[in-house]
């Protein structure tokens, strides 16, 4: 982790909007509840907790499956 100020959100950001803007979609996931609400607030995107990704997946309710993995906390997936 980088500190403060050194555009980590500026960097996610960028590669929300370029993944949006070839088609894709983004999923952001935190590792807890408070985590995953912040993230996808101040990305403005979807998120979700990695538990509830982990478990959509193992009972077959995901709705896509996941393309690729960006940073550590983006997801792309394609529907």
């Amino acid at each position: 982790m980088n500190p403060a100020g050194t555009g980590k959100g500026t960097a996610m950001r960028a590669t929300i909007y370029a993944v949006e803007e070839g088609g894709g979609r983004v999923l952001a996931i935190g590792p807890t509840g408070k985590a995953e609400q912040v993230l996808g607030r101040e990305l403005d995107t979807d998120s979700d907790t990695a538990h509830m990704l982990l478990q959509a997946h193992a009972t077959g309710n995901a709705p896509c499956s996941p393309s690729s993995t960006g940073t550590a906390s983006i997801t792309t997936r394609s529907c």
